[in-house]
């Protein structure tokens, strides 16, 4: 199937009168270029040849541009389904007209950059030449078709040869032989010659007979010529059957015969492919490249189910339902991992301040129990005021005394003798509160409430006890303590420091680990929160904490791996259709479900268009073939090789046939005769016949001897006789040789005749039953504007050469009025007649080259009446549906029909 090459827009910066030219072409497939004359039309034409198929010469560019004048253009469109730009550059310069022009150029189809000959083989191997004679056609070349007629010609129709001719020659040898009925005849001819005998005739009856036996020997003699020349043919016939019958046994005795029975029944034997068997076959290119494709789109399906096994594969079994929930976005998975991160820190900055808090409460611990182990020494050793402080402080006031005179007056300052002020506050208070309870007593006692004054009296009784104990403590701390007790108290005191300062480091760290707890805590629930957004289960956030992320990004992936999948499942889908309606050799589409779920192969008929089927039964409108039921790339191969494989089996058994049968005529020298014989005779018959055809051979032969004994004889006679007039002699002599030439010139003109008149019928019959499919298309598309055009055949008395109006005369036009040649035709009809040909030759070179060019039109109604420029408007529309069409023109008649018949005018305001 062609593509179209579809132009949207042409730019034109720089050339001639279309200089600052930017078309919009994108309204549609019909448009027309509608301006004055000189307003720039031609060489927007130019410029779109240009782009399209150039470069060309400088002929080409000098036509519409002057010296050192720039073309520079741009073409933007599409080929197909493809993005196409085109930008060319080129400048005119003096050179010969024939001279190659040089090109500045850029195309792009989609994103791949393209040289003119990239460019030029994507759309049909073609060039400017081709282009100007097919795609662009101007009003002084409408009527001109000499360079359309290589394809139409009686040559291309009967292979190469001209029968016509051919009839011709054999017709003009027939009257070189017999002569022509009127007007001096030719010499030699039959006519010519029986004119000079009958004349040697006149002059021999005028001549004196003075001897009779010259006569009757002269008759003899004649009669025994006649004897002779009547034995010659048959003899010539019965030779000319014994060779037919000698081919004809050869042929059988070499197996030819048989060979071609042989044939004969294969062809019989083998079954006739069916039409859609040789549609397959004409499609095999086609066919086998979907089939291909399918091929490639199956084995991708079976690649894609292997990624998406492996990527579920790669999940934990809690984590593969998440694959066919909704689908997870990037930016989900990325913040989530985000929050990961921050939760990972967290728990290492958590388990950090743990085993900090734990190293703590280790040393604490540690320094506690050194404590409690000197602090029981302490109490057991040390007398029960004395406290380790005060053992430390007399313990450094010792070491500042040098003589036991200091130190005894330290002891007693420390012991509050040598000054009994410092314990005197204590003492006070304990005598001031014993008065008190004395005097509270006294007062209650004598108000009468003895409970109040129980409780006085007791509590003088505590206070007393108290002073007691203090004077007593005082008394005995005033004693220097031991040095071991002493070192005892410093390392007691030491100990509590480091224990008191690992107990703030406790403290310091159970509060930041709680802080960092809270923190963690936080961020978990955030982490959590991100995860149940991305519908993972509170149970699994719980559980993989950690690996979440790396789990999502696995469920990610299965998920991608599935719309793959499904992707290359469908894409398989629709490629299992096409090869489906191919294989049913039609076009309308075969409506094939997706699978039935994103992972399964399987594959089914759309219930809602085709309900109750199956797939290998696919429900289609009654008069439309069902398609071929495969299910896969093997099975459609299978099919249209089977298809295939009918059809070249067929046409091997044809081609054997034929090979059979030229082999059989080759063998026996193309002599029809002899191909009768050995279609009705045997080798035992073709061998009776050959002996009897000897026979009666000999058997003349003996006879045509005696004859030219005979004839020998009475020549001896004649010599013996003294003739009485040798001018007679010579006279007869010549008459009689004439007379034979006569017969001989009439046998052989006749022959020739005959010969002309069937080959000219038998031409003129496949002249008019056999036309190319061009000249059919041609007058098809015709008939739409000229129905009064019978048909459109090829020449048979075309000339050789131009005539002297320089132009050939190949084609024949049938009308009401007459048949006529092309030349003879008005310009108008020789418009319409090269313009449905050309025509038909673009939607030929369209189909063969794969691509639909542009097409532009350029005043091409200008030798039509009113009535046919109408329908000519309405046949380039309809030619509009597959190609696009630019018609170019001054006339506003032509350009109003144009837009009644849908076309799009654009309009170009005068330069």
């Amino acid at each position: 199937m062609s593509v179209q090459l579809q132009v949207e827009r042409l730019d034109i910066p720089q050339w001639g009168r279309a200089s600052g030219f930017d078309l919009d072409l994108s309204a549609g497939n019909f448009l027309v270029l509608f301006g004055p004359n000189e307003s720039g039309k031609s060489s927007v034409a130019t410029a779109l040849a240009w782009l399209v198929a150039g470069p060309g010469t400088q002929g080409f560019l000098q036509r519409f541009g002057t010296d050192k004048e720039t073309l520079q253009a741009r073409l933007q469109g599409f080929l197909g389904s493809d993005d196409l730009t085109i930008r060319v550059r080129t400048t005119v310069t003096g050179q010969r007209p024939g001279t190659g022009a040089r090109e500045s150029l850029e195309a792009t189809i989609g994103a791949t950059s393209l040289t003119r000959e990239e460019l030029a083989r994507r759309l049909g191997g073609g060039d400017l030449t081709s282009y100007r004679r097919h795609y662009w056609v101007e009003a002084r070349t409408v009527a001109d078709g000499d360079d359309l007629q290589e394809s139409v010609s009686v040559q291309a129709v009967f292979g190469g040869v001209n029968p016509f001719r051919a009839a011709d020659r054999l017709g003009a040898k027939a009257l070189e032989y017999v002569g022509a009925t009127r007007g001096p005849a030719r010499e030699g001819s039959a006519r010519e010659l029986h004119d000079r005998a009958r004349a040697l005739d006149s002059k021999i009856r005028t001549l004196p007979d003075t001897k009779a036996d010259w006569g009757r020997i002269e008759r003899d003699l004649a009669a025994e010529n006649r004897k002779l020349d009547h034995l010659r043919p048959k003899i010539r016939v019965l030779e000319g059957e014994l060779r037919s019958v000698e081919l004809a046994a050869a042929a059988i005795r070499d197996g030819l015969v048989e060979t071609r029975a042989t044939a004969h029944r294969t062809v019989s034997d083998a079954s006739e492919p069916a039409p859609l068997d040789r549609y397959l076959h004409e499609q095999a290119s086609v066919v086998r490249e979907k089939i291909a494709d399918l091929d490639v789109a199956e084995r991708q399906v079976v690649s894609r189910q292997h990624d998406y096994e492996t990527a579920e594969a790669a999940l934990d079994h809690d984590w593969r339902p998440l694959v066919t929930g909704s689908a997870l976005g990037e930016a989900g998975i990325s913040e989530a991992a985000e929050a990961e991160t921050r939760l990972r820190v967290c728990l290492e900055d958590l388990a950090t301040l743990e085993e900090a808090e734990v190293e703590a409460a280790s040393r604490y611990g540690c320094w506690e129990a050194q404590h409690d182990e000197l602090l029981e020494q302490w109490n057991q050793q040390a007398p029960e005021p004395l406290t380790p402080e005060a053992a430390a402080s007399f313990d450094a006031d010792f070491g500042r005394a040098n003589h036991p005179g200091a130190l005894t007056a330290e002891a007693i300052r420390r012991t509050g003798r040598a000054k009994p002020l410092e314990r005197s506050p204590t003492v006070a208070g304990l005598a001031f509160g014993t008065v008190t309870s004395v005097i509270v007593g006294v007062l209650q006692a004598v108000q009468g409430n003895l409970i109040a004054s129980a409780v006085a009296w007791f509590g003088t009784l505590a206070v007393l006890l108290a002073l007691v104990h203090f004077v007593r403590s005082q008394s005995k701390a005033g004693e220097p303590p031991d040095p071991a007790l002493v070192g005892l108290a410093t390392r007691l005191i030491e100990i509590r420091s480091e224990r008191d300062n690992a107990a703030k480091h406790l403290t310091d760290a159970r509060g930041q680990m709680a802080k960092q707890r809270r923190r963690t805590h936080g961020v978990r629930q955030e982490h959590r929160e991100k995860l149940i957004a991305l519908a993972v289960p509170r149970e699994l956030t719980e559980r993989f904490e950690q690996g979440a992320v790396h789990r999502l990004r696995a469920v990610r992936a299965a998920q991608l791996a599935a719309a793959e999948l499904v992707g290359k499942q469908n894409a398989m889908s629709d490629l299992l259709n096409e090869v489906r309606v191919l294989l049913a050799g039609r076009d309308e589409d075969v409506t094939i479900a997706a699978p039935r779920n994103g992972m399964d192969t399987e594959w089914v008929v759309d219930s809602e268009e085709m309900p109750a089927a199956g797939p290998d039964d696919v429900p289609v409108p009654p008069d439309v073939a069902p398609p071929i039921a495969v299910r896969d790339a093997t099975e459609a191969a299978s099919v249209f090789d089977g298809a295939c494989r009918r059809v070249e089996l067929s046409m091997a058994a044809e081609a054997t046939l034929r090979n059979a049968d030229d082999a059989l005529k080759r063998a026996v020298q193309f002599d029809e005769t002899a191909l009768i014989l050995v279609e009705q005779s045997s080798a035992e018959e073709l061998g009776t016949r050959l002996a009897e055809l000897k026979v009666e051979i000999d058997k003349l032969e003996d006879e045509q001897r005696v004859v030219e004994d005979e004839i020998a004889r009475l020549a001896a006679a004649r010599k013996s006789i003294e003739a009485p007039d040798s001018q007679r002699v010579d006279m007869i002599l010549e008459r009689e040789a004439l007379l034979v030439k006569v017969d001989d010139a009439v046998v052989h003109g006749l022959g020739h005749d005959l010969a002309a008149r069937l080959l000219r019928e038998a031409a003129e019959q496949h002249r008019r039953t056999k036309q190319p499919g061009l000249l059919r298309r041609a007058q098809e598309l015709c008939g739409t504007v000229a129905d009064d055009w019978r048909s459109i055949t090829v020449n048979p008395n075309a000339s050789a050469a131009a005539g002297a109006s320089g132009r050939t005369d190949n084609l024949l036009v049938d009308s009401p009025r007459g048949e006529y040649t092309a030349q003879r035709l008005s310009f108008g009809a020789q418009s319409l007649l090269y313009l449905a040909l050309r025509l038909a030759t673009i939607e030929e070179q369209s189909r063969a080259r794969g691509v639909r060019l542009p097409l532009v039109l350029d005043e091409v109604l200008v030798g039509l009446d009113d009535e046919r420029a109408e329908r000519c408007v309405q046949l380039l529309a309809d030619f509009s549906s597959h190609h696009q069409l630019l018609l170019l023109t001054c006339h506003e008649r032509t350009a109003e029909r144009a837009r009644s018949a849908g076309a799009e005018l654009l309009t170009i305001p005068p330069t």
